[in-house]
């Protein structure tokens, strides 16, 4: 049942040109996003190239910075050396001498000098481990807090050895992150610091516009960097793309430095890169949209046009199909032509509808014409016969079998010649037959007897009349000897059939039955017209006028079946349906 429902649905029109509107829609909306998404990914390249060479000039700038920073620390190398070298020759000098004095003096001068003049340097100072002593210059930038923590930090850098190298350490201390860089002088250690926070401010201004933050990133991926913002991830994963903090999603753009080992990273808001996309989301929103409301015109148009009308005169010819020629299509809601096919088809079904009156007028004439030779196929076949039996009364001078036999007849043919009309009701029927059987008791006083059986709300049911009479005139014919009692039942009951209610008549004896090439053909369904010919087919005139008869009123929906019964005997059946002409309860 689904499978044939889905097949319907295929064949119709209807879901043909929705489905095809449905693809069209869907090829053209997936096109727009394909290309929207290739436009999409082509901005993220561009802007992620953007920001690679936004970062890599800033670590342009950082590593120039920082070599101009190298430049100023090797000009202070030869002071730091000589001084190294003398702290060594007068490790016993005495604290208060002018001799201990003049040096520090002079080199703490120099590293002011040195800051002056680098604006990037934050601090200087030249540590000697021997004596433990630390000689530093500070920039303004810096608090007392500030420089113990970094000097005990840059000391712990010269006790783990990060010296001697071409290289900026990344360091944090006290909550500050710097970079440092130290050389060994002698017997001591010179070295320069400066706050990240320094550098970054120092960083292209106009580059940075781009880019919303910028910190370092050290060799392990560590964060070091001032600000709070920074604080909720202090350690980055670098195979991801992107990072959140403060619960916002930023994108990461990372760029090495020539400097040292650390790196530095961009990060740019999302949102505000996915702000620049809002209108081409928005564009193709509108063009989804619009292309949407156009497909629904044109498919509310096209249903309007051309599936309404079509539908309307699809319903109309199956309704004339099921016999409603009465049916017809109002043309009048639809298109010019549209209107005209269909007045031209209400115009051809009137034609039909009366080419059918006129048909089936014809056809009901021509039953009754034929019905009426069939009728008159009977009546002189029959009154031979009872008129053999009242010149064999008379014969015989019984006056009284002559008056019952001449009334008997008499009744018979008043029913026969009364009825013109193509139905009689069953209990009309019946009578006539029990009024025929007087008529063969009479002949047959002690070597028949009859029995009729019928409820009484079957009586009115209409069937044609002389249907039942030439069954049983033919089993009494060829059942009825004068060797034994015949017994002849003719019972008339309602059935439920598959086929629906049907009204069965039984015609039975148990005489001789049907010989083999009778009942061989009446079983088979063949006429007997056909198979007998001569005095056979006079004798059986009333099985085939039956036959013939039922084939005008019923065609094939009645039925005339014949067999023999066990141990003998010969039972005729007729089925008539009770939803048909004749069938119908009065």
């Amino acid at each position: 049942m689904k499978g044939a429902t889905s097949r319907l649905l295929w064949n119709s029109v209807k879901s043909k040109l929705v489905l095809l509107v449905a693809i069209s829609y869907t090829a053209f909306i997936s096109m727009l996003i394909y290309n929207s998404v290739q436009n999409i990914s082509l901005a993220w390249e561009k802007f992620s190239e953007l920001n690679e060479n936004i970062m890599a000039l800033h670590s342009h700038n950082l590593d120039v910075m920082l070599a101009a920073n190298n430049e100023y620390l090797i000009a202070l190398s030869p002071t730091a050396y000589e001084f190294g070298q003398e702290e060594a020759d007068n490790f016993e000098v005495s604290t208060s001498s002018m001799e201990y004095l003049r040096p520090r003096i002079y080199l703490i001068e120099e590293m002011k000098n040195a800051i002056g003049q680098g604006v990037l340097i934050d601090g200087i100072f030249f540590y000697f481990p021997d004596t433990g002593e630390f000689l530093t210059s500070f920039s303004s930038n810096t608090n007392y807090l500030q420089r113990g923590k970094i000097k005990d930090d840059l000391i712990l850098c010269v006790e783990e050895h990060a010296y001697g190298t071409n290289r900026w350490l990344l360091r944090k201390s006290a909550g500050e992150a710097f970079l440092c860089r130290i050389l060994k002088m002698g017997e001591g250690y010179l070295g320069m610091w400066v706050a990240t926070d320094t550098l970054l401010e120092n960083l292209g201004e106009a580059e940075s516009a781009q880019i919303d933050y910028i910190a370092f990133l050290s060799d392990s991926s560590e964060i070091l960097d001032n600000r709070p913002f920074f604080q909720d991830s202090s350690r980055l994963d670098v195979e991801k793309d992107r990072i959140t903090l403060s619960r916002r999603h930023y994108v990461i753009t990372q760029s090495h430095t020539q400097s040292g080992t650390f790196s530095l990273i961009g990060l740019v808001d999302e949102q505000k890169v996915l702000n620049s996309f809002n209108t081409l989301y928005y564009t193709i929103l509108f063009f989804s949209l619009i292309l949407l409301g156009l497909m629904v015109t044109f498919l509310i148009l096209l249903h309007k046009s051309i599936l309404a009308p079509l539908q309307s005169l699809a319903e109309t010819i199956k309704s004339i199909r099921q016999g409603n020629f009465q049916a017809a299509v109002n043309p009048q809601n639809f298109d010019q032509e549209f209107r005209e096919v269909l007045e031209t088809f209400n115009a051809m079904t009137g034609e039909i509808e009366k080419l059918k009156l006129t048909v089936y007028e014809e056809k009901i004439q021509r039953i009754r014409t034929k019905q009426q030779y069939y009728q008159l196929q009977i009546k002189p076949h029959f009154l031979t016969n009872c008129l053999n039996m009242i010149y064999q009364f008379a014969q015989i001078q019984n006056y009284d079998l002559i008056q019952k036999m001449s009334l008997y007849l008499s009744t018979y043919f008043r029913y026969t010649l009364k009825n013109e009309s193509p139905f009689v009701s069953l209990g009309e029927e019946l009578d006539h037959v029990k009024n025929y059987l007087k008529i063969q008791k009479i002949r047959y006083p002690y070597h028949l007897e009859v029995t009729v059986t019928s409820s009484a709300d079957l009586d009115c049911i209409q069937i044609p009349p002389l249907t039942i009479q030439p069954f049983v005139e033919n089993a009494v014919k060829y059942a009825v000897n004068m060797d034994s009692v015949t017994h002849l039942q003719v019972l008339a009951e309602k059935e439920e059939l598959p086929s629906g209610p049907n009204l069965v008549i039984h015609i039975s004896d148990d005489g001789p039955g049907f010989s083999p090439e009778v009942l061989c053909a009446l079983q088979k369904g063949k006429s007997l017209e056909n198979d007998l010919s001569g005095p056979a087919i006079r004798q059986r005139i009333g099985i085939l006028n039956v036959q013939q008869r039922f084939l005008l009123f019923y065609e094939d929906s009645a039925q005339i079946r014949f067999y023999n019964t066990h141990p003998h005997g010969a039972t005729v059946e007729l089925s008539i349906p009770l939803d048909n002409n004749g069938g119908m309860p009065c």
